[in-house]
């Protein structure tokens, strides 16, 4: 398999994101050092797809808090289409494992929360707008006057998506927001999301520990060693895009994932 980076899939350099020499250092209450990840550096160009896979306690999140803007590097530095990262933006969307929705929001309120927030909040007509459009894209739509508690897991992840993709980021940081689901609304989901991502052409990293959902997802999948973090592969997902319920079931899909996991227990 090779290891060269395929084209990026949009001409910008908005969404790519650099990480440089990271490491990432925290100190417990009894002030013993802890190393989550070490000296790690990564490039994604605008648009890409790449998944991070490894243990769990291997960095992983904390990767993706960085870049997020939510924490910052002990030493190395971030960026995010050139401009360093000094906390969080707008042009960043993030959706966790859990949901975390506000239950007494509705579902359109939910989704509209990031882009009112903050010193600039969006117009409020041009908001709804937004909203009734990513209704449509993650096929909600009839849902927007409906609370969280009455929708099922795999549509309570849907708005949290939806929610990322308000303010029409450049980057879209996704920690494991598949994990709490079953696996026919996961492969569901997957789909679901490939879509998305093609329609808006946004960057996305994707922390995972499940192997084959790296593999339906990604361009590319990076491996990380188990604490202190850091990238033991670097692998260029070659299977043929769009992908489908078949794609599991080709040879290259089982090498591939025979092929990460060499290296995951390595």
């Amino acid at each position: 398999m090779t290891l060269t980076e395929p084209e990026p899939r949009v001409d910008t350099f908005e969404g790519s994101i650099s990480l440089q020499d990271v490491t990432m250092e925290f100190t417990s209450r009894d002030r013993n050092s802890l190393l989550a990840v070490d000296t790690t550096s990564l490039t994604i160009p605008s648009g890409q797809f790449v998944s991070v896979l490894g243990p769990s306690g291997c960095g992983k999140s904390t990767l993706l808090r960085m870049i997020a803007g939510l924490m910052a590097p002990t030493s190395g530095s971030v960026s995010i289409g050139g401009e360093p990262v000094r906390g969080p933006s707008r042009k960043v969307g993030i959706a966790f494992q859990t949901p975390s929705l506000l239950e007494w929001y509705t579902v359109a309120e939910n989704i509209a929360l990031p882009a009112r927030m903050g010193r600039h909040p969006a117009d409020k007509r041009s908001v709804e707008r937004r909203v009734e459009e990513l209704l449509a894209t993650v096929k909600l739509a009839s849902l927007g006057g409906k609370y969280p508690s009455e929708l099922s897991g795999g549509m309570r992840q849907r708005v949290a998506i939806a929610r990322s993709l308000i303010t029409d980021p450049a980057v879209i940081l996704m920690d494991e927001p598949f994990g709490a689901l079953d696996a026919i609304t996961r492969e569901h989901m997957h789909d679901e999301l490939l879509s998305i991502w093609r329609e808006s052409g946004a960057t996305v990293l994707f922390i995972t520990h499940d192997i084959a959902e790296a593999v339906y997802l990604s361009d590319r999948i990076v491996v990380m060693s188990p604490r202190p973090g850091r990238i033991v592969a670097d692998i260029v997902n070659e299977l043929p895009r769009p992908r489908n319920s078949s794609t599991r079931a080709l040879p290259e899909f089982t090498r591939l994932a025979s092929e990460l996991r060499v290296h995951i227990n390595h």
